[in-house]
C-alpha cells in the first residue's frame, strides 16, 4: 500500500507524518520552523523533517502552509504568513526536486477543511466550512469533496478580513484584520506589552 508524506508548517513547528491510504498516521516528525531565520532556512527544515519520516514507498509529499497558496503551481503568494522570504517559494518544486518525487503545497486551512470533510466531522456532508486559530487565522472550504478555492486562492481567508477599518495595517495590505485582534500571536503580543508595562501575570 502506497503512503503519503504531509508536512504541517506553523509558525512555530513543523510537523511532518507519513500517512496511508485511509488516512491513517504511519510515522511523525516535528521540528522547530525557525520562522525568524527566513524562507530558505524554512525550506530547508520542511525537507528535513520530510526525510524523517520517507519511505521506500511514499508516493507523493505535500506541505500544507498558511497565507495564500497556489496549488497549482506549489507556489506561496499574497498573505503569506510571517516568514520573511516565504512569499514566491516554489514549495511544490522544491519538494519534487530535494525527495525525487511530486510535491504539492496547499493552504492549511483548506487542507484542514478537506481533511474534516473525509475523515471527521464533516463526512458525507456539502458544503463544509472551516475556521482555523491558532499563531494566525484562516478556514477553508470544501464542495462536493473538493476544496473551494475561488478566483484567488483566498476564499476563506477569515483572518484576513478587516474588522476596524481605523486599525493598523497588516502584513496583506488590508487594515485592522481580525489576525492582528483575535489569533495566538494577537494574545501574545498583549500579553507581552502589559507585562512590560507593570502588570501581574
Amino acid at each position: 500500500m502506497a503512503s503519503v508524506i504531509g508536512i504541517d508548517l506553523g509558525g512555530t513547528n513543523i510537523r511532518a507524518g507519513r500517512v496511508d491510504e485511509r488516512g491513517n498516521i504511519i510515522q511523525r516528525a516535528n521540528i522547530d520552523t525557525q520562522a525568524h531565520a527566513g524562507g530558505d532556512v524554512v525550506m530547508r527544515n520542511i525537507i528535513d523533517a520530510a526525510r524523517k519520516v520517507a519511505s521506500p514507498d511514499v508516493a507523493a509529499a505535500a506541505v500544507v502552509s498558511p497565507g495564500v497558496i497556489n496549488p497549482f503551481t506549489g507556489i506561496a503568494e499574497s498573505i503569506a504568513c510571517n516568514i520573511p522570504g516565504w512569499e514566491g517559494m516554489p514549495i511544490g518544486a522544491n519538494l519534487e526536486k530535494s525527495l525525487g518525487i511530486p510535491g504539492f503545497a496547499e493552504n492549511d486551512g483548506n487542507a484542514a477543511c478537506l481533511a474534516e470533510a473525509w475523515l471527521g466531522a464533516g463526512r458525507g456532508k456539502s458544503p463544509v466550512l472551516i475556521f482555523t486559530l491558532g499563531t494566525g487565522i484562516g478556514g477553508g472550504a470544501v464542495i462536493d469533496g473538493k476544496v473551494y478555492h475561488g478566483r484567488s486562492n483566498k476564499v476563506a481567508e477569515f483572518g484576513h478580513v478587516s474588522v476596524e477599518y481605523s486599525g493598523p495595517r497588516c502584513g496583506c495590505g488590508n487594515f485592522g484584520c481580525l489576525e492582528y485582534y483575535a489569533s495566538a500571536g494577537a494574545v501574545r503580543r498583549e500579553a507581552r506589552a502589559a507585562l512590560k508595562n507593570g502588570e501581574k501575570s
